[in-house]
């Protein structure tokens, strides 16, 4: 029966060992801005690992003067009559934004917003069908969130211990104990 046991624990512990390796997963920014007019805050969803220290950016969430954010354009989207395009990619440092900035629609609007920064300050370009309507200097900020969601590995251990005292539990002898009073 012991032999029984180790080879139920030994494939247990095998599988769990498979499911710890880190999984890819998302990592998230919260971002805001301001500017003359102007107020844009939200959260960033990316990419978990860095390519060259650049991330890119899969989703975003927030609002834009008081309008929901409800999309990000494609990287490579114009967003001018030069042929200049988003990339949606964020730099893991300063000065996060990249010269091409990343892109967002907003409900009830067909408008193109795009933060980036263009080597001395942070800038919202605002475009319409491809052809750019304003341009602004904002104040932008951003910061990471730490993801609260744990690793596939974490949860696999933890069941193959509670199955190992479980087991434990059940295999131990029962024992009886009894109180005389005198």
């Amino acid at each position: 029966m012991k032999t029984y046991f180790r080879l139920i624990a030994a494939t247990a512990l095998a599988g769990a060992s498979v499911f710890a390796s880190p999984c890819s997963a998302a990592r998230f920014f919260d971002f805001s801005y301001s500017g003359t007019g102007l107020a844009a805050s939200g959260r960033l969803t990316t990419t978990d690992t860095p390519s060259r220290g650049v991330l890119t950016i899969t989703g975003i969430t927030g609002q834009r003067n008081g309008a929901t954010i409800d999309r990000l354009f494609a990287a490579g989207t114009v967003v001018d009559e030069d042929g200049n395009t988003i990339d949606n990619r964020l730099f893991t440092s300063m000065p996060f934004l990249t010269f091409s900035g990343f892109g967002f629609g907003t409900a009830g609007s067909d408008a193109l917003f795009n933060p980036y920064f263009d080597n001395v300050d942070y800038n919202e370009f605002v475009s319409l069908n491809g052809v750019g309507t304003a341009l602004r200097i904002i104040d932008f900020r951003l910061e990471e969130v730490a993801a609260a969601i744990p690793e596939p590995g974490t949860w696999a251990m933890m069941l193959v211990g509670f199955g190992a005292v479980g087991y434990a539990m059940r295999r131990r002898p029962r024992t009886t104990v009894s109180v005389r009073f005198a």
